[in-house]
């Protein structure tokens, strides 16, 4: 009696030890388990508002320039220097964020980088003097750089199934910045107002469209305060528990279900820190950090990739950031052009070199007539490549599969290198608004692509790196190109779109490299 007794107390035990043996899980079947509900729509809703800050504080400037200029009475070559400093500034120290997303976590780079940008363009909006303004327009882009991690941040909390498409669906808010960019623009430019607040400082109308384009990104950064870190970064940093607290947290938004997921232990990701770590010093540790995020990506097989998408980016900035700069002067004095001489028959290029004598650059502090006023046709027609951007980036999301993103990069590029080349041909105003605009569209589209081809080709441990990476290149591009427009657009204008579509099809050659 005692024997059997003893056997059914061990049974019982072996049943317990059983169903007590702890379930794990890896980070991709459980975001699987727990689908796509409340926190990646939150998540997209955040990045929304984060890219199109981005936007706004790229390319708002574009429309500030013609009334900042009469006010601070800046000359070509500090018109040039105004536009072009956001850029210098986010090229320097868009390294250094990916390795602080990469050690520090991506959500505290966002929340620094949107608390960074917003102090300094709100001081921007308050200075008259000159230099001071570049100063503060240099460090917002410094902190604006570290904004480019969104990318990173919302792939990694999605199924890799679905990244790409989420990705996409995310940047279509570059579109539609891009709309309405020029729409706030003609609203509040439309008030020639000006209010004296202190020491003869006046606070016009294009100052408060500074205020209004960070507007965004305020938003954007109170939603990232009640969203939790990556928990795939986590893994990578050897805090199990605290990722799988968020996943548990994830699971119960979006399934309203208090009955927590049935997942004990997560699976750790790869772990590149050395055994040893702890001994290090915290200088020991940076460069340690360095080695480990920057290293694997100049040997195989990460280096093809790495060096594809380098190139890829600052080629596709050629266009879309630095042609995309000069867009509303071209079409300005194009549409002053036409209504002056009232033809239709106008190439692009005949206007830029007319209009050199005629706005001749003069020294800052000299007495000259300043035209501020910019044609109502430019903001319509910027309006008009707004909405292009916004169709275009719909259209890629609703078709953008992991095995057709090769295709749709490669079709967009080829498309837009042809658009540039026919821009010499062309000499139907309309016909030449069109071109000029799809050639910058069908380039630009490809951007917030390639950024969600790294986020699926590198590992957690070497993304945000990548992401940064990439995008020092393609502010290298759009400073080297609005620099290069500049000056060709007054001595040699048809080689302008020679140049420019032909680094755009070598760009379309390049995407083939592109892993399926």
């Amino acid at each position: 009696m005692s024997k059997n007794c003893s056997e059914v107390i061990l049974k019982v035990e072996n049943l317990q030890n059983f169903k007590e043996k702890p379930r794990t899980v890896g980070y991709e079947d459980a975001l699987k388990e727990i689908g796509f509900g409340r926190v990646q729509i939150e998540i997209l809703i955040a990045s929304f508002l984060i890219i199109s800050n981005l936007t706004n504080e790229t390319m708002g400037i574009s429309f500030l320039i013609p009334l900042a200029s009469c006010e601070m009475d800046l000359s070509e070559s500090d018109k040039g220097l105004l536009s072009g400093m956001i850029f210098i500034g986010m090229m320097i120290p868009s390294y250094a964020w990916g390795l602080l997303a990469g050690s520090r976590g991506r959500r505290k780079v966002l929340l620094l980088s949107i608390a960074g940008s917003t102090i300094f363009t709100t001081i921007a909006t308050f200075t008259s003097n000159f230099y001071l303004f570049i100063i503060c327009r240099f460090f917002t882009g410094f902190f604006v750089a570290g904004l480019s991690i969104i990318y990173t941040y919302i792939g990694e909390f999605c199924i890799i199934k679905h990244r790409a498409t989420i990705i996409s669906w995310a940047s279509v808010s570059t579109g539609f910045a891009l709309t309405l960019l020029p729409l706030t623009a003609m609203w509040i430019l439309s008030y020639d107002f000006k209010f004296e607040l202190f020491n003869g400082y006046k606070f016009t109308s294009w100052r408060v469209l500074m205020l209004i384009f960070i507007m965004p990104g305020i938003l954007g950064g109170l939603w990232i305060l009640r969203l939790p870190e990556s928990p795939k970064f986590l893994l990578t940093q050897n805090r199990d528990e605290k990722a799988l607290e968020i996943v548990q947290w994830i699971y119960k938004m979006n399934k309203g279900d208090a009955v927590p997921l049935n997942i004990d232990i997560l699976e750790p990701e790869p772990i590149q820190h050395e055994q040893d770590c702890d001994k290090k010093s915290k200088m020991q540790k940076f460069f340690s950090s360095i080695r480990e995020q920057t290293v694997p990506l100049l040997k195989s097989p990460y280096l093809k990739n790495f060096a594809a998408c380098c190139f890829l980016q600052f080629g596709i900035f050629n266009v879309a950031g630095g042609l995309a700069l000069f867009l509303p002067d071209i079409l300005n004095k194009m549409a002053n052009a036409q209504n002056k001489i009232e033809t239709m028959n106008l190439g692009i290029c005949h206007v830029p070199n007319e209009s050199v004598a005629k706005n001749c650059s003069h020294p800052r502090g000299t007495n000259h007539f300043c035209d501020s006023s910019i044609n109502q046709s430019v903001f319509k027609d910027s309006i008009y490549l707004g909405i292009a951007f916004t169709v275009a980036y719909v259209i890629t999301s609703l078709f953008m599969k992991p095995k057709r993103r090769k295709m749709i990069i490669a079709s967009t590029l080829l498309a837009s290198s042809i658009c540039g080349f026919l821009l010499n041909y062309i000499t139907l105003y309309y016909a030449v608004v069109v071109l000029i605009c799809a050639s910058i569209m069908l380039s630009g589209i490809n951007s917030s692509i390639i950024n969600g081809a790294t986020v699926d080709i590198f590992p957690t441990n070497l993304r945000s790196t990548v992401v940064c990476l990439t995008m020092v290149f393609a502010r290298i591009g759009t400073t080297t190109s609005s620099n290069l427009i500049g000056y060709l657009l007054e001595h040699n204008c048809e080689l302008t779109y020679h140049i420019l579509p032909a680094i755009t099809l070598l760009c379309f050659i390049i995407s083939f490299a592109l892993p399926t």
